[in-house]
């Protein structure tokens, strides 16, 4: 795979490398070799991250440090807004493959869960490991951890439009008081105060594998464009990319299984000339 090569990750997937949580080795060499010789790859569509963690930065290589608790058993008392300051998903679904999905179509797979200090103070902690002084300690001294007083001065730091996120609170207000959302939002425990301070973290979409693989037939021959198997050049594992294993959903342990598989079955049928 390519999942540690921030510079091929970006070119291949059209995103950042987030998250340095692949083996270190996993540079693209595999790809290098099967396309110099006339190899192809497909799958590079397929890069499909979780619904966002808190990283230790954006800049590669980074680790992943939280996230928010998004289980049903902690229905959201904050927002969630892209870049633009938009909302985009009913913070309070419980299908994270919906989430997942609608986090594809925003830039950078980059989102800020947005609150205030009332939030703050009458909501259930959000981070699990932290108490609610711990995670208030967050905003001095993290960089994903954003806090002003000002919606304006909230908005520089955390890196989104200003007229955006005025929009979506003001929209997300009236939901509150209609009960009906945009994005079909149910929990509704209180509206954001016109007064701050202002919080807002950074979540960051990210996935530690490849989608983008070596084209291969039935035999696990790595193939050329027009489908022709070069002789004596077989492939698998992550080589042949996350896309040809886990489709079109972000699935955690589907590298591996494959691997372990594929690679048995061509060491027991592969042709010893």
């Amino acid at each position: 795979g390519y999942a540690m090569n921030p510079d091929l990750f970006e070119q291949l997937c059209g995103v950042p490398a987030y998250a340095a949580g692949s083996y270190p080795y996993s540079q693209g060499q595999g790809l290098a070799i099967a396309t110099s010789i006339g190899g192809w790859l497909r799958g590079q569509d397929l890069h499909r991250p979780g619904s966002g963690s808190i990283l230790t930065s954006e800049q590669f290589p980074a680790k992943v440090y939280a996230r928010f608790d998004m289980s049903p058993r902690r229905l959201p008392w904050e927002i969630w807004v892209n870049n633009q300051g938009q909302r985009f998903v009913a913070e309070d679904s419980s299908d994270s493959y919906q989430r997942e999905r609608l986090l594809l179509r925003q830039e950078k797979l980059r989102y800020q869960i947005f609150f205030d200090q009332s939030i703050l103070e009458k909501a259930p902690p959000a981070l699990p490991k932290f108490s609610r002084e711990e995670f208030l300690a967050h905003f001095d001294k993290h960089p994903m951890f954003h806090r002003a007083d000002s919606l304006e001065a909230l908005a520089a730091k955390a890196r989104i439009e200003l007229d955006g996120l005025r929009a979506s609170i003001r929209d997300y207000n009236a939901a509150t008081k209609s009960g009906s959302d945009a994005f079909g939002r149910k929990h509704f425990p209180m509206p954001i105060g016109e007064r701050g301070p202002y919080f807002a973290v950074t979540h960051l979409g990210h996935s530690a594998t490849s989608s983008a693989g070596v084209v291969v037939d039935e035999q696990l021959r790595v193939v050329r464009g027009n489908g022709e198997p070069i002789p004596n050049f077989y492939a698998a594992g992550e080589v042949l990319g996350s896309g040809a294993t886990l489709g079109n959903a972000f699935a955690p342990g589907m590298m591996l299984t494959p691997a372990l598989a594929l690679g048995r079955w061509l060491g027991m049928t592969l042709p010893i000339s």
